[in-house]
């Protein structure tokens, strides 16, 4: 649906002054601008030529859960704020069901690993209240092969759409640094798979 502006000028008139005002000319120019204003609604509302009756608003791009995204996992330590990079590809393999593989990197790379990965994590989305449930991360830092740093970080959270999606998350972090730890994730995302 396309959209035409009128503008409507008024004319500040000093009641102080001996300006008359013109009714005769102001009539009409209200006029003008009243035929003006239906002539951009009626064109607002014609046809566009197509047969399927869609208006512009499905040309928008649609977003979607899934997807790449980058981020962060911040968390205390020690009584120290750290912030760790992250990076996600997010994947939809069942109806409300995702999965995919995690990155203690922002450039979707290991970082500690001699995996294709980091870990890999599931969760549930309700997209109706846009929460996620049921999320959990298993990390698997094995780049020291006679001490691999293992664990699960488990939360929940919601996803956000404003010109991206974003998912934001509280987990509680067990893994070989830390233990029952909680953190908060947050992810924007930054592309499609």
């Amino acid at each position: 649906m396309k959209i035409f502006p009128a503008v409507v000028k008024f004319r500040k008139v000093d009641p102080s002054s001996n300006q008359k005002l013109n009714f005769m000319g102001s009539l009409k120019l209200l006029t003008r601008s009243v035929v003006l204003v239906l002539i951009g609604i009626a064109c607002s509302c014609s046809s566009n030529g197509d047969d399927d009756n869609t208006d512009d608003v499905g040309n928008a791009i649609q977003l979607t859960v899934e997807g790449r995204y980058t981020g962060l996992i911040e968390l205390t330590i020690s009584g120290d704020l750290v912030r760790v990079p992250v990076s996600l590809t997010v994947q939809e393999t069942a109806p409300t069901r995702f999965s995919g593989n995690f990155y203690e990197t922002a450039e979707f790379r290991p970082c500690c690993s001699t995996n294709p990965q980091d870990g890999t994590f599931t969760f549930d989305y309700d997209p109706s209240e846009m929460i996620i449930d049921n999320f959990e991360i298993r990390v698997n830092f094995n780049s020291i092969p006679d001490n691999p740093c293992t664990g699960v970080y488990r939360g929940s959270g919601e996803v956000e759409f404003d010109e991206t999606s974003l998912i934001m998350a509280e987990i509680l972090i067990n893994d070989c640094n830390v233990s029952d730890t909680m953190g908060t994730l947050s992810l924007s995302k930054i592309g499609e798979l």
